[in-house]
């Protein structure tokens, strides 16, 4: 008994869609007719408030991806920061934290071999600001030839400003 030309179709696995629209718009003929438009659904209540940023669940989702963009910033801020000394770029470290301590400025200078490092990171991020409980990790030698080595548990405290995030404070 032959078989039909839409038996394959008829075997397919459910979900799967059929061979017609399977087919990479690529490989269809260039004189082929356009496909119907597909129906217009409306979007259901709590989309339209996800949207707009209005409404319950739906606000505190948008706010806390703010917040995880904001955390993935504070954290950035941090890096260069650090890197600023290895550097021995005091506009780049100031950039980020425009009040640096006499401490910070001895370990930036052109002769000193300092390397800052953040670890144990926890931050905790608004939209405006942030605060990081961390520890410090500073190693190397002045200009004058001094050992540094400090390491000890802050916090730094960070506002977001026009520009980007600012370290405020570290304690």
């Amino acid at each position: 008994m032959p078989r039909r030309a839409d038996e394959g179709r008829e075997q397919r696995r459910e979900g799967a869609p059929p061979a017609a629209e399977a087919e990479a718009p690529a490989n269809r003929s260039a004189g082929a007719a356009a496909e119907a438009p597909r129906p217009i659904v409306p979007l259901a209540p709590g989309t339209i408030e996800a949207l707009t940023g209005r409404g319950g669940d739906v606000a505190s989702i948008s706010r806390s991806a703010a917040a995880v963009a904001a955390e993935a910033r504070i954290r950035w801020v941090l890096e260069q920061y650090a890197g600023a000394f290895e550097r021995h770029d005091a506009g780049l470290a100031g950039t980020y934290r425009p009040a640096l301590s006499a401490d910070e400025r001895s370990w930036i200078a052109a002769g000193a071999r300092v390397t800052v490092r953040f670890d144990q990171l926890r931050v905790e991020a608004s939209e405006t600001d942030g605060t990081v409980h961390c520890r410090r990790v500073v190693r190397g030698t002045t200009e004058s030839g001094s050992a540094v080595r400090d390491e000890r548990a802050v916090v730094v405290t960070l506002v977001r400003r026009p520009a980007g995030w600012v370290i405020t404070d570290i304690r």
